[in-house]
């Protein structure tokens, strides 16, 4: 395997106080091994090995090391294990941070899925990082794909080194026609059983056979832990014209609406009239910004 590609990086070094924008090309020349052992009892082990040589413009060289072991196990069909260790590291010098923290590291970890055929999965993750000698938060997560029409994914983990659960996430989405779709999601926090946060989104379209009547609905709610209410945030109205589509968005957070002309032929130069803009050509926009001179550090 042989390559070449140019990388740039913009971060942030406390040594120098400022951040740094560098950019230059590197040569990569690399092998990989995989391997697949059936075992007794529904089982698998697998072997993995990659070697890779940078080369930098500067003259900058190294070379990376990855391996890893892996072993799947089905016993009975409703649960699958999947235990796996994996090591890298490196020896040379390299102009880019990403790829000495990409490349150094060393943990062992175990996935453990439960399956209800194909309406649910729960599924347990746990690992040890051994280069930090840190254990990884246990996770926990249940997919819920009972119909096509309707799916939910429910996430949560335990903090085994600060003796803490993290948040609930909850995402679900709900489309009992073509037409019709709600979104919803939401966060809480599990030491003190408080919403953090939660949001909806209500898609509607109107299909008739011909452009007249076609329409898109779409309202969005959020909930403010501050507040504690349920508000409307944003409310999308798109109307075909044929070649043309007339779309209406108003934003609560900037208590403001506009009115946007959409050429179906050139869907990213619109024509909009706004409260902050007033009368503006987005794509005339874009073309000025082009010919800005932009700032490097």
């Amino acid at each position: 395997r042989i390559g070449y590609g140019t990388f740039r990086e913009a971060k942030f070094f406390t040594s120098l106080g400022r951040v740094r924008d560098f950019e230059t090309g590197r040569w990569e020349v690399g092998t990989d091994f995989q391997r697949t052992d059936p075992l007794p009892l529904n089982n698998q082990f697998q072997t993995s090995f990659d070697i890779n040589q940078h080369l930098y413009n500067p003259g900058d060289a190294n070379y990376t090391l990855s391996e890893s072991f892996t072993l799947s196990s089905q016993p009975i069909g409703a649960m699958r294990n999947r235990a796996q260790y994996r090591r890298g590291f490196s020896e040379g010098n390299s102009p880019f941070s990403f790829d000495l923290f990409s490349s150094l590291y060393e943990e062992a970890t175990d996935q453990l899925d439960f399956l209800f055929w194909s309406a649910a999965t729960l599924t347990f993750n746990a690992g040890r990082n051994i280069r930090a000698k840190k254990w990884q938060d246990v996770l926990a997560a249940l997919a819920l794909t009972p119909s096509p029409r309707f799916n939910a994914t429910l996430r949560t983990s335990y903090s085994l080194e600060e003796q803490k659960y993290r948040d609930l996430t909850a995402n679900s989405t709900i489309t009992p026609f073509d037409n019709l779709k709600l979104t919803l999601s939401l966060v809480q926090d599990l030491s003190n059983g408080k919403l953090k946060g939660g949001n909806s989104l209500l898609e509607y379209e109107i299909l008739p056979d011909t452009w007249e009547g076609r329409a898109k609905f779409r309202v969005g709610h959020s909930y403010d832990p501050q507040t504690q209410e349920y508000k409307m945030r944003d409310v999308e109205i798109v109307k075909d014209l044929h070649c043309w589509e007339l779309k209406y968005t108003y934003s609560d957070f900037k208590k403001s609406s506009n009115y946007i002309f959409v050429l179906k032929a050139f869907p990213t130069q619109p024509i909009g009239v706004g409260g902050e803009k007033g009368l503006y050509f987005e794509g005339v926009e874009k073309e000025l910004e082009k010919g800005k001179t932009q700032q490097r550090y």
